[in-house]
Parts: structure tokens; C-alpha cells; sequence
């Protein structure tokens, strides 16, 4: 049945999180939001969600904070741990194992589908997981990729059985530094997969405010209290919610919304195309992430349905999280991938050298490459001189072939 479509004019949890938080807490000031915007989103469920003709959409957040180490993500991370230990957050959200191997993962999620991943040191299961040395750990990114996506079964097959999730609803928030993240050998299974279903946000010591250790409050300990009330109304409001009427789905988001979302598609699509390689999955998942979002605010306002208020909120903190996620891919993980190019550019110009001639196929193949990672090298090859690029056509019928030959440019 629906929920009246019934405001507050403030709300109830966010803001007034936030708010706290910034009061409180030394870490830096914009990992907050985030956090906040995980707490409300686990306390929804899987029944509560947008529907289209193309996917549908649940209201499971996924927050990463990438920083580097001392600048407390622990911290900031620590109010939402004692929400779920307290049971503040409602016995049905589990709170998963802070270390968990993938096979106790799945099992765990077969007993409790709606859960809770919190750990702020998540680059050692990057690290495990890109290790040849720990085996067991193999799969769990690809794992946690596609159960984050809200199926409506997963299955995994294990030694001797097979474990099945019914309708899981995984929400998260981690924390790593910027050196794991670019230790990972798994670097761009992570970039293209994994990491474009997180809202990130990024923190430095210069972020962290200035303030003197204090004692708690009596009066700061109301506020939490209060906090903590607000949450559990949120998650009490919404459970059972059905947007089920005559056996069909209708989606509650209003005509306003709508269309602030779809007027946001032209801004998303110049950005793609203007955007480098690695910054395009982030772009790509731009309505994944802005439903999501507009659902925690409805939520956080009671409401009933996704009104224009709710679509603008979205949009606005996607655009905070989309700048974020620029910060990481321009600062550690552009650098890295141009790094590696550099060393894969001086092999393919051996390679082409040692047969004064190969076709781009073979390049390809031998080197294991993507189209953009081999327009990437080769047009660093043209423009040095160093090679040419003609296209040979067959007799009769057939595709033409690129056959790449060596120069030497400048060497000679």
C-alpha cells in the first residue's frame, strides 16, 4: 500500500547528522554526508525502489572514502558501527563480519539478504583479492559487483554445495588508502567495475578541522538520541512498503522529477564523450546513483513518493561525489595507468621494431589490449615518428586490415 504523501519541512536525519558530526568529530568535515546517506539507505529495502522499462532501481548506497592514513575515517565511520551493534539499526540489517573470505560472505547473506558491510580498512581484501598467493579471496570483487546490483537470485557454487541469495539488499561503506588502491595488480577490473558503483568522497590532513579533544555532553548525547529515534522511524515507516497496485509496478516519482532527471541525461552525455577513458564508467552510472540518492532524501523526509525536491537534492550531491571521484582518478589513477602506459609504449615499439611490420590484430593479441589502451599507444607512437599506419584492402570482398610499419623517427 502506499504512504501518504506526507512532508516534514526538515530532515529528519541527515541534516541534523551532519550537523553533529561537524560539531564533534576531527575528521575531515565531508565524510559525513556520506555516512549519513548510508545509514538512511540501510534502513530501506529492496521492495522500496524505482521501476523502468530498462532496470530497477534500489536504494542501496555504497560509500567509499579514499584517504590517506590519519585522517580518521575510522572515526567517521565509528557512529555508524555503534548504531548496528546497539541494534539501533534493526535486527533485519545485519551488520557483516568486519573480515570475512568470500564463501562466509555468501553464506551469511543467505541467512540475512538485507545487510551491512562496514570496514574502514578495505584495501587488505583488494589486496588479498589481486594476490595469486591467497586464492581463497579470488572472485570477491566480482562477487560483491554483482550482488550490490540488487538481483533477484545469486547462486554460487561451492565445494560439495551451492549457495543460493534470495533478493539480497547489500549496502556499504568502506574506507582504503590511495597507495592500496593503486597497488591492486586488478587495477582496472576495478576502475571499469567496481569502484564506479561507490559514491567516494577524499580526505586529506588539511580537511581535518583544528579542535581540542572533548568529553561527551549530556546535552550532545540527547542529540544522538535523538539521531538514533529518527533512524529507527525512518526504517519502521518503510518496511512493507509496495508500489505493487493491480499486479503491476508503478513508480512513485512525480512528472517535475522526471524531468529534472531526464534534462540531466544532456549534461551527463557531453561529459562522457568530453571525459577520458577512466572517468567514463563514473558517468555512465549517472542514474544509478541520482535515483538512489533521490530516494534516501524521500526517505528522509517521509515522504511517498520522489517529488522535484527530492531529484534536485540528487543531482546536486552527485555532481560533490562525481568532483570526488575526479579527485582520485586524476591524482593516483590517471598517473598510474599513463605510468604503465609509458612501459607497455616502449614494448609494442620493440615488438614493431624487432618485425619492421605487424598488423594491428597481432599487436592486440600479443599484448593482451583494449581498443582505447591501443589507440592510446599507438597515436603516442605517431606522433614521435616512430611508426605508420596504412590500411590494406583485400581483393575482392573483405575488411580491410591496419598494418603498422616501423620508422624509427627521431632514433635515426
Amino acid at each position: 500500500m502506499y504512504i501518504d504523501a506526507h512532508r516534514l519541512d526538515d530532515s529528519l536525519f541527515l541534516d541534523p547528522y551532519v550537523e553533529l558530526m561537524t560539531d564533534r568529530l576531527d575528521c575531515p568535515p565531508q565524510f559525513h554526508p556520506l555516512v549519513a546517506t548510508v545509514a538512511v539507505s540501510s534502513c530501506l529495502n529492496r521492495e522500496l525502489g524505482v521501476f523502468f522499462d530498462q532496470s530497477d532501481f534500489f536504494p542501496n548506497v555504497l560509500g567509499l572514502i579514499v584517504s590517506e592514513s590519519g585522517t580518521r575515517k575510522s572515526t567517521a565511520m565509528r557512529p555508524l558501527v555503534s548504531m548496528a551493534n546497539l541494534r539501533i539499526l534493526p535486527e533485519e540489517v545485519y551488520l557483516m563480519p568486519y573480515d570475512v573470505t568470500p564463501e562466509r560472505f555468501v553464506d551469511i547473506l543467505a541467512e540475512h539478504p538485507q545487510a551491512l558491510f562496514l570496514n574502514d580498512e578495505f584495501g587488505h581484501f583488494l589486496s588479498r583479492s589481486s594476490s595469486r598467493r591467497q586464492s581463497y579471496m579470488t572472485g570477491f570483487l566480482q562477487m560483491m559487483t554483482h550482488i550490490t546490483d540488487c538481483p533477484l537470485r545469486y547462486s554460487r557454487s561451492l565445494v560439495g554445495r551451492e549457495v543460493v541469495v534470495e533478493k539480497p539488499y547489500l549496502t556499504a561503506l568502506l574506507g582504503l588508502t590511495p597507495e592500496v588502491l593503486l597497488g591492486t595488480s586488478s587495477l582496472l577490473d576495478v576502475l571499469q567495475g567496481f569502484l564506479p558503483r561507490f559514491l567516494i568522497v577524499t580526505g586529506s590532513i588539511e580537511d581535518m578541522p583544528n579542535r581540542p579533544l572533548r568529553p561527551l555532553r549530556g546535552i550532545t548525547s540527547h542529540r544522538t538520541d535523538i539521531l538514533r529515534q529518527a533512524l529507527a522511524r525512518i526504517y519502521k515507516r518503510y518496511q512493507g512498503f509496495s508500489y505493487a497496485t493491480g499486479g503491476c509496478n508503478e513508480a512513485p516519482i512525480s512528472r517535475d522529477a522526471l524531468s529534472t532527471l531526464n534534462a540531466y541525461r544532456k549534461r551527463a552525455d557531453r561529459r562522457i564523450r568530453r571525459e577520458p577513458p577512466e572517468m567514463r564508467p563514473f558517468h555512465q552510472r549517472w542514474a544509478y546513483h541520482i535515483l538512489k540518492l533521490a530516494i534516501v532524501r524521500m526517505a528522509d523526509h517521509l515522504g511517498g513518493g520522489i517529488s522535484d525536491e527530492d531529484m534536485k537534492w540528487a543531482t546536486e550531491q552527485y555532481e560533490l561525489y562525481v568532483k570526488e571521484a575526479r579527485k582520485i582518478i586524476e591524482k593516483y589513477i590517471l598517473a598510474e595507468v599513463r605510468g604503465r602506459d609509458t612501459v607497455r609504449v616502449e614494448r609494442v615499439k620493440q615488438y614493431i621494431q624487432e618485425r619492421g611490420k605487424v598488423s594491428r590484430r597481432d599487436i592486440a593479441r600479443h599484448f593482451h589490449l583494449r581498443v582505447d589502451e591501443m589507440n592510446r599507444i599507438l597515436a603516442t607512437l605517431e606522433e614521435a615518428g616512430v611508426i605508420e599506419t596504412s590500411w590494406n584492402q583485400p581483393p575482392g570482398r573483405g575488411r580491410p586490415s591496419c598494418v603498422i610499419k616501423y620508422t624509427g623517427g627521431e632514433e635515426e
